[in-house]
């Protein structure tokens, strides 16, 4: 996965750290809706830092994807604005 992040973001692998969900949040408290944090950082996920962007990488999610990206709707629950 960590190459993935690196891809998806353009950086080298050795760039990409990967992250708790306490980091994750503390980061991005207050920058993104505060549901799509809450939903974003539930396990069984594994976040990955490059950076001061977050990447989400969910089994039951899909893709590899930027923390930024994420959407809620009440209808679709969590997407990206990329798919």
């Amino acid at each position: 996965m960590k190459c993935e992040v690196a891809e998806l973001a353009g950086v080298a692998a050795a760039q990409v750290l990967e992250v708790s969900a306490a980091e994750v949040r503390a980061l991005y408290d207050g920058k993104i809706d505060s549901t799509v944090l809450e939903v974003a950082t539930q396990d069984p996920a594994r976040y990955w830092r490059v950076g001061q962007k977050c990447y989400l990488d969910d089994p039951n999610f899909g893709e590899v994807v930027a923390l930024d990206d994420l959407r809620f709707d009440h209808l679709l629950g969590l997407f990206s604005i990329h798919w």
